[in-house]
């Protein structure tokens, strides 16, 4: 997954980051995307994000993710879990209109925990003091991370925090003002006006 999401990134930037500069975040763009990393208890987790901007520095969205690990005890008996989690957060980002972009995200969401108990490799009721420390239910999430813009249609993000211990993605940029670095007030001052010193007059 970690090699296909970099081959799309290297891809997609090529065919985008000549004809156009970074934007950053702003009002009115969305970012989505897929996510890997590694969730609590250190088992791979995969899933995706969906951010928009509603002012430049705060963003609503929402966010999925499945993680799984295993216990083993003695090479006889182990616990599996997985966690699949559905949240809503929001963030702040600290650097608008950059293209780099760090950000605080706080949200609530629902987690769903499945636990399976096996001994001898046969599966057992599962012990309830086990099972009740992953109960499931309604839970909180706090994540630190950053953006960084490789080009106006593809950012890079890397994150820490809950249920993703550490964890990145690549998100796909739609909508936003359009506003491009560097540019200026100054290119629309001059509309109308003849050029001097031409020849043929025509309008800038």
């Amino acid at each position: 997954l970690t090699l296909s999401l970099a081959a799309l990134a290297i891809s997609t930037w090529s065919l985008t980051s000549a004809s156009a500069h970074g934007v950053g975040f702003q009002k009115g763009k969305t970012y989505a995307g897929p996510t890997s990393g590694f969730g609590i208890g250190g088992g791979l987790g995969f899933g995706a994000a969906v951010e928009h901007g509603i002012t430049d520095n705060i963003g609503l969205g929402l966010d999925l993710g499945y993680t799984s690990f295993s216990e083993d005890f003695f090479g006889t008996a182990s616990f599996d879990y997985s966690l699949f989690a559905a949240l809503v957060a929001g963030s702040y980002h600290f650097s608008p209109n950059e293209k780099f972009d760090p950000f605080l995200k706080l949200g609530v969401g629902y987690f769903n925990w499945d636990a399976t108990y096996t001994v001898n490799g046969k599966e057992m009721e599962t012990p309830f003091g086990t099972a009740a420390a992953y109960a499931s239910g309604v839970g909180f999430t706090g994540q630190i991370g950053a953006r960084y813009e490789l080009s106006p249609l593809l950012n890079g993000r890397l994150t820490v925090g809950y249920p993703f211990y550490l964890a990145a993605g690549i998100d796909f940029t739609f909508g936003g003002e359009g506003k491009r670095s560097g540019s200026s007030t100054s290119d629309h001052s001059n509309a109308g006006e003849v050029a001097p010193g031409s020849t043929n007059a025509y309008t800038l």
